[in-house]
């Protein structure tokens, strides 16, 4: 039963037609039905329905929408008489009697798909562009786009620029910007190639710095402002420490006075003042902070002389004045002393100026190609907007529109961008409250997930304090209603949500676009059945019985017996496993599979992961490409087509390529003369039908579906299909074209629904997927996830993000110097501020994941309970909840390490079966391999256990001196600390830690090589072979390897040096005694394999060990010929 809402009166007042609303709707609080409502309010106050313009984000929600519109109006039009229903319901269908009342002489209008303007915003913009193509710039014909197609236009515009750079059919400049960005990136053309689309995907940014030519007017002009924009930001943070601590001037002088009279270091670090707002006074609030914070930023909890301060200073008053610091100053004085110094060019601007170079030329490109080949969804925005903004004089499209057009309703309005804001904005100029005119938006701050399409959260919250701005006049406003009934939950659900998420949510930061939480109310009565709100933790403990699984792979395990037993309860409610991104879905996927639960997949794996979809592929690529031999001899290897090995062999010697080698041999056996029927079919009519027709055949021909089926089940067969349907997208387009789309395709495609799971109950999808739908239990997985983490890793050549404030600027600044590795301060500020957003943004995907449950709701992830933290830091959903929650609460259970039900039985982990292998006798291998050592052996043991060096940083250090002794003893120059820092970090050594080690790497290795016994042996050697690489055989089986990394020939033997990277821990001289011990065998190894390949007595070759830390050199004892 639902009770009647407690926020009635709002959704009644939220249905006056002539007045303009901004409609706050959590989770399940009905927004869809009082979005109708009130359209079916308007329908009775218009002269024609096409009058009123809703908006909606999604072609599903905008059919929804008007589906359930002219269902009300059927519903009235067809009733003979009133009959009993609830009152919202009731109210409904009044206002569809009024609706068809006032369009009673033409009431088919309402009826008619045309007449009523329900879409998407991109389907309206799209009808803007498309009715005026002049003042949009789109010439007519030209279509958007696909989500792949989109991606491939920037590329293309991307590369068609680069050329144009390469044959110098640029500027200088731009021919330099290129260069200098080349360099940046250490000469990895396709980094830059990426950062460039990168530019143009966030092109409309780029108006806020219009810059695109490197002169000295322009340059200023940019530094000028980029800096009062730097300087603002930063300044605002400043502020609230002068602000804060100026009201304790005398606190701070006294401060002074005592740490100067008692003698200390402090007394002369510490500001004499509280320092002011500016960037200038940055070094003397990072020195403040040192009095007042720990070296880890946390609030000193002592005084004494061992932390720096007088003797009896505890004892003094200011010492209660640094102990008892409120806590919101602590954080922000231990964040400001994180802060670079500041600099004369805080920015970056050099590096700056030749992206935005780039980006102007790969712009121009982008435009001649959007003319001819379409447009992406930004660019359709913009054109709508041009369409709609002519400053000479108003467009027609905006005479039309603001004489036929009286009202506009918005949903999701949370997730609206800038341009679309302004568009609203251009169509309600002249609008005036109580002129009979009407903007309704509705949408909800804690649902908004979408900032990686530019949705923008602090848009709603200006709409609701300022309204609706516009270019010429004052903004329209806006009258802020909340709704707070929830129609979905039990009320258990909703009381936890509302406990949760007023501590997640809780003093919220609106520079960091941080969104108010506001609870809500249930509407459904208690369940008879209680069913508690569930926390399961997953870690590794000690004695555990899962000691063979991981932590996550325990949990996939638990969820999935969990599903299992409760979908065997109720199997007609519905179940939906929620995971934050499709990173380890197989992971979980597979254990649902191992129980036989029936699992319906929204958004499947990706296709190129899919063993089925690679060797169709593989066909394809064969038939494209008929030189190419991989591809060929992988065809008749394939699942649905396998000729033995012993065949294949046979080709090997044959001449030409093996598409030839193959189809000569026809009637070599049985199954290529298949092969071959069914190939020379598909030649015929290869390139004169669609490809989808000629593969899918030759698929069928080859037995395709049937073998599949037999291997990878239903979802094996219907993942074909999928492929056949990218396919599709490639017709009429060259075959290399065509295989590179299908390559870009397949890498954003992802597997259809598994048919065994079409019609299950049980549904997994990411949190974004469940956006709009409801279940009746959810289980939220992974929920450990970082949302810090992802990405290629590469570092990016700039930073760009909005800045708070009423000015709404962008500030962008490049990243670290590639000289240093160090941040600027403008990079540093603006990587804090994307972190903080995308951390708020992981608040209210949390929140979306929480509230999708109608019945019961089961958390889970990777944690530790015991651990504590601080309250206010929120770093993962889980951590938050195991934080905040309290496991003695009411309907909430925390379950550490649960194991799967026994009545599932989760299997283990057994080998993988495949197809059953005849008995075969093993023939022993012909020989062996073996090395007296590896390289990994020498460099992982250049730090020894119990040295303070962490053993990646050893092996990174040991692998670069050896190639720097290597390229001096070829006779060339010592590598510059450029190229040393850059091979450091292509070993795995975090970029800012490489500067100083490449300059101590650099010293160890020229201070050995200057060795004065090593530089004698060097001179007088009459041979010297640098890595000399050779193999032996022992006769019996074996063959040894070996690279050594110096061999000389001197007047009366031969000498083999090896170079130890390591360093001692203890005494010297018993370290390279262990160290020779150690490596005895092998250099004595190494001594025979010379022997033996040079063909000379051993007694002639000795060995010698220079430790390039001391340095020292130790050669062999003399032996006598």
């Amino acid at each position: 039963m639902v009770l009647s809402p407690s926020d009635q009166k709002i959704r009644e007042e939220a249905l006056h037609p002539g007045g303009s609303f901004i409609v706050e709707a959590p989770a399940g609080s009905g927004k869809t039905d009082l979005l109708i409502a009130r359209y079916l309010a308007l329908l009775s106050k218009v002269s024609h329905p096409r009058q009123i313009l809703a908006v909606t984000y999604t072609r599903k929600a905008a059919v929804e929408m008007k589906n359930r519109i002219v269902q009300k109006l059927n519903q009235v039009r067809e009733s003979k008489k009133n009959i009993s229903v609830a009152p919202w319901e009731g109210l409904l269908l009044s206002l569809s009697r009024k609706a068809l009342k006032k369009h009673h002489t033409h009431p088919a209008i309402l009826f008619h798909s045309e007449s009523l303007q329900i879409g998407t915003f991109h389907s309206f913009c799209a009808s803007l562009s498309r009715g005026w193509p002049v003042e949009s710039e789109i010439p007519p014909g030209v279509e958007l786009l696909n989500d792949i197609d989109q991606e491939a236009l920037l590329q293309r515009a991307v590369d068609q620029y680069i050329k144009s750079i390469l044959s110098e059919n640029v500027s200088k400049e731009e021919r330099d910007a290129y260069i200098n960005r080349l360099a940046g990136v250490n000469n990895y053309p396709d980094a830059l190639s990426r950062q460039i689309v990168e530019l143009l995907r966030r092109r409309d940014r780029l108006k806020d710095f219009p810059i695109f030519s490197s002169g000295e007017k322009a340059q200023e002009g940019l530094r000028s402002e980029l800096n009062r924009r730097l300087e603002g930001y930063a300044g605002h943070f400043l502020d609230r420490l002068n602000q804060s601590f100026i009201r304790f001037q005398k606190e701070w002088s006294c401060l002074k006075e005592a740490l100067r009279d008692g003698g200390v270091e402090f007394g002369e670090s510490f500001p004499a003042s509280v320092p002011r707002e500016t960037l200038e006074e940055i070094l003397k609030w990072k020195r403040g902070s040192e009095v007042f914070l720990t070296k880890s930023k946390t609030l000193r909890k002592r005084v004494s002389t061992a932390d720096g301060f007088p003797k009896d200073f505890k004892n003094h008053p200011s010492a209660t004045f640094i102990l008892q610091l409120p806590k919101d100053l602590v954080k922000l004085l231990g964040f400001v002393r994180d802060w670079p110094d500041p600099e004369e060019d805080n920015l970056g601007l050099e590096a700056l100026t030749d992206i935005l170079i780039l980006a102007g030329g790969a712009m121009k490109r982008l435009q001649d190609l959007i003319r001819t080949q379409g447009m992406d969804y930004l660019e359709l925005e913009m054109a709508a907007l041009r369409a709609l903004n002519h400053a000479e004089r108003p467009s027609e499209s905006l005479v039309f529109q603001h004489e036929h057009l009286k009202h506009i309703l918005i949903d999701e309005a949370q997730d609206m961008n800038d341009i679309q804001v302004e568009i609203l904005g251009r169509l309600t100029e002249g609008w005036e409250p109580g002129d009979g005119r009407s903007v309704f938006v509705v949408g909800d701050p804690k649902q908004s997930i979408y900032r990686f399409r530019r949705a923008e959260v602090g848009l709603f919250y200006e709409l609701k304090e300022k309204g609706l701005p516009r270019n010429s006049e004052i903004p329209l406003p806006l009258r802020p209603l909340t709704l707070e009934t929830n129609f979905r939950s039990r009320p258990r659900l909703i009381h936890f949500a509302n406990r949760l998420f007023e501590k997640v949510m809780g003093s919220p930061r609106k520079e960091y676009d941080e969104v108010q939480f506001s609870s809500s109310q249930p509407a459904r009565e208690k369940s008879g059945q209680s069913i508690q709100t569930r926390a399961a933790i997953f870690y590794d403990e000690k004695n555990s019985k899962d000691g063979n699984f991981s932590p996550l792979e325990r949990e996939a395990q638990w969820v999935a017996a969990e599903v299992a037993m409760l979908h065997g309860e109720r199997p007609e409610e519905t179940i939906a496993i929620l995971i934050p991104a499709r990173t380890h879905l197989p992971l979980f996927v597979r254990a649902f599979m191992k129980l036989g639960v029936p699992l319906r997949l929204l958004e499947g794996e990706s296709m190129n992961r899919r063993p089925e979809v690679h060797h169709l592929l593989n066909l394809f690529t064969a038939m494209v490409r008929p030189y190419d031999d991989v591809a060929w001899a992988g065809a008749v290897r394939a699942p649905w087509f396998r000729v033995s090995i012993e065949i294949l062999l046979d080709f090997k010697d044959d001449s030409g390529f093996w598409s030839e080698r193959i189809l000569s041999k026809k009637t070599a056996s049985p199954e290529l003369a298949g092969f071959y029927e069914a190939i020379a079919e598909a030649q015929k009519m290869f390139g004169r039908e669609s490809y989808r027709s000629t593969l899918s055949r030759l698929w069928e021909d080859l037995d395709g579906p049937c073998q599949t089926a037999a291997l990878y089940g239903a979802a094996g067969v219907s993942n074909a299909r999928a492929f056949f349907d990218q396919m599709d997208l490639c017709s009429g387009m060259p075959g290399e074209e065509a295989l590179l789309q299908l390559h870009r395709l397949l890498e954003k495609a992802y597997t259809p629904p598994d048919p065994k799971g079409a019609f299950s109950k049980v549904s997994m999808m990411t949190i974004h997927k469940a956006k709009g739908l409801e279940f009746d239990h959810v289980f939220a997985v992974h929920l450990d996830y970082n949302p810090l983490g992802g990405g290629r890793g590469e570092q990016p050549a700039y930073r760009m993000e909005r800045l708070p404030g009423e000015e709404r600027h962008f500030l962008v600044a490049a990243t670290a110097d590639r000289r240093t590795g160090l941040d600027r301060l403008g990079s540093y500020l603006l990587k804090d501020l994307g972190q903080q957003r995308t951390l708020a943004e992981a608040r209210r995907l949390f929140y979306v994941a929480a509230t999708r449950a109608k019945e019961s709701l089961t958390l889970s992830g990777r944690g530790n309970p015991h651990k504590n933290g601080d309250e206010d830091e929120f770093k993962t959903p889980l951590s938050s909840l195991l934080k905040m929650m309290k496991t003695d609460e009411d309907d909430f259970k925390l379950l550490e390490n649960p194991l799967p039900s026994q009545s599932i039985g989760v299997e283990r982990k057994k080998p993988v079966s495949g197809r059953m292998v005849p008995p075969f006798d093993p023939e022993p291998l012909p020989y062996q391999v073996t090395s007296p050592s590896r390289i990994e052996d020498e460099t992982s043991q250049a730090t020894e256990p119990g040295a303070e060096e962490e053993e990646g940083y050893a092996r990174a250090r040991g692998v670069v001196i050896h190639r720097i002794l290597e390229t001096l003893a070829r006779g060339q120059p010592h590598p510059e600390s450029e190229a040393i820092t850059s091979a450091l970090a292509r070993e795995g050594i975090p970029l800012k830690e490489t500067v100083g080690m490449a300059h101590q790497v650099l010293k160890e290795a020229l201070t050995a090589w200057e060795y004065s016994d090593f530089l004698f042996l060097l001179k007088s050697a009459r041979e010297v072979h640098v890595e000399w690489a050779l193999e032996d055989f022992d006769g019996n089986r074996t063959v040894r390897v070996g690279r050594f990394d110096l061999l000389l020939r001197m007047e009366d033997m031969w000498l083999l040096v090896d170079y130890k990277t390591g360093r001692p821990d203890k005494d010297a001289e018993s370290w390279i005694q262990e160290q020779l011990d150690r490596h005895r065998p092998q250099l004595n190894a190494y001594s025979q394999m010379v022997g033996r390949t040079l063909k000379i007595p051993e007694e002639q070759i000795g060995w010698a060990v220079l430790f390039t830390a001391l340095p020292r050199l130790v050669r062999q004892e003399e032996r006598v010929p």
